[in-house]
């Protein structure tokens, strides 16, 4: 209390003042009050799984996804560093089916240099903010939540410009001065959005901004109000790049705007990612040297049966190098590849060990078999045709038994419609 009246009395003065901007008020504080402070303003704004969901996504194989930053073949996507540089457009969409590595590739985007030297020149001589949030229907309320992403895009943006305070959350400047504390209370989502529109509508004068948000299919709750906001806060200082499944929703509201479709471009990656792993085994190398049309033949057919689906071809090529630790031919390989109903009881455990110890680098998700020529992603929980009242209280349990679940990608995979969202978990 002696502190707190010591703090009144020191201040009162600048406080009572109309005329005294609150970042005068920050001026007279001691570095370590500031700093203590900015730690203060960052712990309110955040919450504990802030950064989880980015540091679970593997990174991008090697020499994949270099695609991105070349010019585009045959105009398959959108030309990417053009977009970055450019002021005319300001939102690009990445979809893929499921685990088509759209998480990894916005991963990739977040971390990879040349996506900082393209938006350099985008921003020219205003300080340039980059902020990321990945949604994430497995986790937690904060990381499937438009307050989640609020919270995250505000939390990075104080990270990299801490001075922003002053127009964001003044009035917790003048009771942090006043009272030594004004995180007693929860932050509010007025608060949240009275800051974030803030944020970006400053935007321009000082500084530019780049969103990435991973997941929008994952977003719990209408998907049409997400979409309203992000193309809310656009415009020619704000860019912003996203990520989703094909859903309607989706390509009714971005079909015209830059994007690209990852199972449509991944090919050369997925035979590269095959090639490098089965090299990496001397059995394969003496029958490549055996039969060396054999040999590419097993690893062109492996890439497109893989049909852009990650997860497959990293269990399926699992599954070759155990058979060459065995002694297998490559008819042998050949045959084991054509047979994926085959030992389906080890695949699944396979699948499960695969959650959590995968290396591959790639985004994964599990494949659940329907019929014949279908399979959907799921990630985590299934949930079924269930209510969403009834889906959060609990996951759905199939009714089909293990042995039934199949790693089997369908080559003409079924359209994906926004009210099958909570069926089919990216």
């Amino acid at each position: 209390m002696r502190l707190d009246y010591e703090r009144q009395q020191k201040f009162a003065p600048y406080l009572r003042s109309s005329s005294s901007p609150v970042v005068e008020l920050h001026s007279k504080l001691s570095v370590q009050d500031r700093t203590r402070f900015h730690n203060g303003l960052l712990d309110w704004i955040g919450f504990g799984e802030i950064d989880t969901r980015q540091d679970k996504i593997s990174a991008a194989y090697r020499r994949t996804f270099e695609w991105l930053f070349s010019d585009p073949q045959e105009s398959k996507w959108s030309d990417f560093p053009r977009w970055l540089m450019s002021d005319a457009e300001q939102l690009y969409w990445i979809t893929g089916k499921p685990a088509s590595g759209k998480s990894t590739l916005v991963k990739f985007i977040y971390r990879d240099e040349r996506t900082m030297q393209h938006l350099k020149q985008w921003a020219k001589r205003k300080k340039l903010i980059i902020c990321s949030y990945y949604f994430w229907n497995s986790g937690t309320h904060m990381q499937m939540s438009e307050e989640g992403m609020a919270r995250t895009l505000l939390h990075h943006a104080l990270r990299q410009a801490p001075d922003l305070w002053a127009s964001l959350f003044p009035y917790q400047m003048e009771e942090y001065i006043a009272y030594g504390n004004p995180w007693h209370h929860q932050i509010t989502w007025d608060d949240m959005m009275r800051a974030f529109r803030v944020l970006v509508e400053g935007a321009g004068k000082d500084y530019k901004l780049f969103f990435l948000i991973d997941g929008l299919d994952e977003f719990d709750g209408e998907h049409e109000k997400l979409i309203d906001m992000l193309q809310g806060f656009l415009s020619p200082h704000v860019k912003t790049c996203v990520s989703s499944r094909p859903w309607n929703v989706f390509q009714d509201r971005f079909q015209q705007r830059p994007s690209l479709r990852l199972e449509d471009i991944t090919y050369d990656d997925i035979k590269h990612y095959v090639s490098s792993r089965m090299s990496e085994s001397i059995g394969f190398k003496e029958r490549q040297m055996e039969t060396p049309q054999e040999a590419a033949q097993l690893i062109e057919n492996i890439t497109i049966k893989a049909s852009g689906v990650w997860l497959w071809v990293a269990l399926v090529t699992d599954s070759l190098l155990e058979g060459l630790a065995e002694g297998e031919r490559l008819s042998e390989l050949q045959a084991r590849l054509n047979d994926e109903l085959n030992d389906i009881g080890k695949k699944w455990m396979r699948i499960i060990k695969n959650l959590t110890t995968t290396n591959i680098g790639l985004n994964i998700g599990l494949y659940r078999y329907g019929n014949r020529s279908d399979c959907h992603g799921v990630r985590g929980n299934y949930y079924g045709h269930r209510p969403k009242s009834e889906q959060r209280k609990s996951a759905y349990v199939s009714r089909k038994p293990v042995w039934r679940t199949l790693l089997v990608p369908s080559l003409h995979p079924p359209v994906l419609h926004q009210n099958r969202s909570r069926s089919f978990l990216n």
